[in-house]
C-alpha cells in the first residue's frame, strides 16, 4: 500500500466511523406514514426496568470502539440510563401510544398483550438497526468505489457485504410486517412465548431479536425469535417470543436453555445473550462484583460472536447473573 492509498483509506475509515455514529430518524408507526421527528425511544424500559438496575443514573453496556491502526475492540462501559438502549425509530406520540399498556402498569407475564408488546419493541429496534446498517454498509461501499479502492463492475467483499446486509434487513422487515398487522388487529395470540422464571435478583436486562439459525418451511424464511430479560417481581424473567410457526425451530435451537434449570439455565442464558444479543444492560453494582477474569472472559466471548460470527466455548466464567469467583477476588 503506497502513501496516497494509505491516506485515502484512513480518510474513508474516518468517514465510515462518522457514518456509523450518525442517527437514522424514522417513525415506524404501522398504521400510517408518520412524518414527525423520531425521539430516542427506549427499547428497554427506562422507568420500570432501568430504574431497578441503574446505579447513580448509569448502567453498564457493551461498546465497540474502532481504531484505524488497531481495529475494533470491545469494552463494557458505564452509560447514562437516559441514553442506554435507545433508538430513533418512533416519534414521541406513537411511542407512548404503542406501549402505554406496559408503561402505565407493571408487566404481567400472564397478559398476552403485554408479552406481545415486549417482543414487538425488540422487533422494532432490530428493524431500525438493520435498516441503518444497510444504509451505512451501502454508503461506505459507494465511497470506496468512488475513490477507486473497490471495483464497481465485479464482485468484491465490500459489495457482497452490502448485498448481504440488505437481504438481512429485508428478512427482518418481513417479520416486522407480521407484527405490525397483529398490532393493528390486536391479534396477540399470533406469538408463542417461552417463559423462564429465574432465581436471580434484578441486575440484567436484554431486548433483542435474532435468527434461530434454522429454516422454517411454513414461512419459507429463517425462523426468528426475540429475547427479553427483565426484572420481575423481585427476581428476573426471561421471555423467548416467536411467531407460532417458528415455535419448533425455537424449541430445537434452544433446547439446552429451555430444558435446564437453576444455575445451569442461567449459564446457558448468559451464553445465548452474549452470543446473539447486542442490546445488553447490566447493573453497575453487579458488574463491579465480577472478578477481572470473569469480565475478560465475558468480553472475549461477546467479541468473538460480533457480526454473525459463530464461536462457542464451555467456561463457567461466561456468566452474567452473579460473580463466579469469591467476592475477595473481585475488582
Amino acid at each position: 500500500m503506497n502513501e496516497v492509498e494509505r491516506l485515502v483509506r484512513q480518510k474513508l475509515f474516518a468517514e465510515g466511523v462518522k457514518q456509523l455514529a450518525s442517527t437514522f430518524d424514522i417513525c415506524m408507526w404501522p398504521a400510517s406514514k408518520c412524518s414527525k421527528s423520531a425521539i430516542r425511544a427506549h427499547s428497554v424500559q427506562n422507568s420500570r426496568v432501568l430504574d431497578l438496575i441503574h446505579h447513580k443514573g448509569h448502567v453498564v453496556m457493551p461498546r465497540l470502539r474502532t481504531s484505524f491502526s488497531e481495529g475494533p475492540t470491545l469494552q463494557f462501559v458505564e452509560v447514562g440510563r437516559n441514553k442506554a438502549t435507545t433508538f430513533t425509530g418512533l416519534c414521541s406520540a406513537h411511542d407512548q401510544q404503542m406501549f402505554a399498556p406496559i408503561e402505565s402498569r407493571p408487566i404481567d407475564a400472564a397478559n398476552a398483550q403485554h408479552l406481545f408488546l415486549v417482543a414487538y419493541r425488540a422487533v422494532l429496534k432490530e428493524a431500525h438497526a438493520s435498516m441503518k446498517s444497510g444504509i451505512d454498509t451501502q454508503t461506505n461501499y459507494l465511497r470506496g468505489a468512488d475513490n477507486g479502492l473497490i471495483p464497481r463492475d465485479e464482485p468484491s467483499a465490500p459489495g457482497l457485504q452490502a448485498v448481504e446486509q440488505m437481504m438481512a434487513s429485508y428478512l427482518v422487515h418481513q417479520i416486522k410486517e407480521r407484527y405490525d398487522n397483529a398490532f393493528l388487529t390486536q391479534q396477540w395470540s399470533c406469538l408463542n412465548h417461552f417463559l423462564l422464571y429465574l432465581e436471580a435478583p434484578p441486575g440484567v436486562a436484554v431486548s433483542s431479536f435474532f435468527t434461530t439459525d434454522l429454516w422454517s418451511e411454513e414461512t419459507d424464511a429463517p425462523a426468528m425469535v426475540s429475547l427479553n430479560v427483565l426484572p420481575y417481581r423481585g427476581k428476573t424473567l426471561a421471555v423467548l417470543s416467536c411467531l407460532t410457526e417458528h415455535s419448533k425451530q425455537v424449541e430445537t435451537s434452544f433446547d439446552r436453555l429451555l430444558s435446564s434449570r437453576g444455575a445451569l439455565q442461567l449459564y446457558e442464558l448468559s451464553k445465548l445473550i452474549l452470543r446473539k444479543c447486542e442490546n445488553i444492560v447490566l447493573s453497575p453494582m453487579l458488574y463491579d462484583a465480577f472478578s477481572h477474569r470473569q469480565k475478560e472472559t465475558i468480553a472475549m466471548y461477546f467479541e468473538r460472536n460480533i457480526a454473525g460470527q459463530s464461536f462457542d466455548a464451555e467456561d463457567p466464567q461466561i456468566f452474567l447473573f452473579a460473580p463466579v469467583d469469591p467476592p475477595s477476588s473481585a475488582h
